[in-house]
């Protein structure tokens, strides 16, 4: 840097500089040069050195998506049915809300079950509600035995249940035939 100035006047004097890459210091030196016939003398007062350090790096940054855990919609089944969830997803971990580890389940009773599943390193989790309805109670009555070429109406009426009918291939007794038997439909 090259100023100018008058004899006896303070001038400001300022300048930017810029480093190179992997430059962290800088040496700056001061020369006084005086054409004027009073020597090299000269005053400093509040030298400042500010700087703004600008700091560039670059990372690859790899976004693992979540494992994709689906235990299904809700469900209700008959009293009795197991019902099997699976949480299945090649080398993940599992964690079920009872402390299985298992990648499946099998539950045999109402209630809301949920799993964490963790593949490469990251987590997401799922849930499903069971419920479980009783089982209609069917009542034909007693047994009945009828003779060659009599009748019997068999009620099979089970509130909020629908009945269909299947034809049985042989009937017990002494004159096997086909004889349609009654179920109830849950």
């Amino acid at each position: 840097m090259t100023a100018s100035g008058g004899q006896g006047v303070w001038n400001t004097y300022s300048t930017t500089y810029t480093t190179g890459s992997n430059q962290f210091s800088l040496d700056l030196v001061l020369t006084v040069i005086s054409n004027w016939a009073v020597g090299n003398d000269f005053g400093i007062d509040d030298i400042t050195f500010s700087g703004t350090v600008n700091l560039r790096d670059t990372v690859q940054l790899n976004v693992t998506p979540l494992p994709v855990v689906d235990l299904g919609p809700d469900q209700t089944v008959c009293a009795g049915d197991v019902v099997t969830l699976d949480a299945t997803l090649p080398g993940a971990t599992y964690l079920w809300d009872n402390g299985s580890t298992a990648a499946t389940r099998n539950v045999s009773a109402a209630g809301n079950y949920s799993v964490t599943v963790t593949a490469n390193g990251c987590s997401n989790s799922d849930a499903v509600n069971i419920n479980y309805t009783p089982l209609p109670v069917v009542n034909l009555g007693p047994d009945v035995t009828l003779c060659a070429g009599e009748q019997v109406v068999l009620n099979a009426a089970t509130a909020g249940a629908t009945c269909g009918i299947t034809e049985a291939r042989t009937l017990q007794g002494a004159y096997p035939q086909q004889a349609p038997i009654v179920w109830p439909l849950p």
